[in-house]
Parts: C-alpha cells; structure tokens; sequence
C-alpha cells in the first residue's frame, strides 16, 4: 500500500480501534488529527509532505526526506495520545485504586517514530 500524507480520519480511528461506523466523536477526533498534523510538519521541515499528498501530489524533492510508514504511524500515535490527554487536562488522572496520579506529557515511542526530541537527527550549522 502507498504511503499517503496527511494520515485520514479513517486511519486515526482504526488505530484507535473505533469502529468506522461511529461518528459521534469525529469532529473532536478530526481536530486533534489536523493539530497533530500540523505539529509533525512544523517540527519536522525536513520532510517532502507535499509528494505524498493524497489529493495532487508533486515530483518528489530529493533534498528532503520521503514520508515513511514510521511518520505516518507516530502521527497518529500522537493524534491518539492527544485524544486521550483531553480527559487529563491537569496532567492528572484519578483512578479508585491508586487515587491521583501524573499522566506523562511525552512518549519516547512516538517520538521514536516522528524522530523529535532527544531522537532527533543531529543538524550542523
């Protein structure tokens, strides 16, 4: 299957393991994909989005990196942990076994797969 660029909803939900049928949630769902996406393309300039485009795309520029399976996977990883972070917005959640407790605002695996943070390519000036 060709790598697409920006991951759909459809995508995000099968990830998620929301049935595609229910649309009750799409538009918050929606909107947190489209920040996710704009986040990835705004920290990683490096990237060709516009050749992988789903709608037109364009002649591949070599300078840049191609879009991967990794890319496309860490988006919707963080559209997902975005999602989820929305029932925490104090960074706390409270559960009745263990009462209060931090939920992490980061995740080494999806910035593994976006390559951010610390796993970021060194660049030279």
């Amino acid at each position: 299957m060709a790598i697409t660029w920006p991951p759909t909803l459809t995508e995000l939900k099968r990830d998620m393991r929301v049935d595609a049928d229910v649309t009750r949630f799409d538009v918050s769902l929606q909107q947190t994909l489209d920040a996710a996406v704009a986040y990835v393309e705004r920290v990683r300039s490096d990237v060709d989005y516009a050749a992988f485009a789903e709608e037109t795309p364009t002649e591949r520029d070599t300078t840049k990196a191609a879009v991967t399976d990794d890319l496309v996977l860490g988006t919707l990883r963080y559209a997902r942990r975005l999602d989820i972070r929305r029932d925490s917005p104090s960074g706390m959640v409270v559960t009745d076994q263990i009462g209060a407790t931090p939920v992490a605002g980061w995740d080494a695996d999806i910035e593994k797969l976006l390559r951010v943070g610390r796993y970021a390519r060194m660049r030279f000036a």
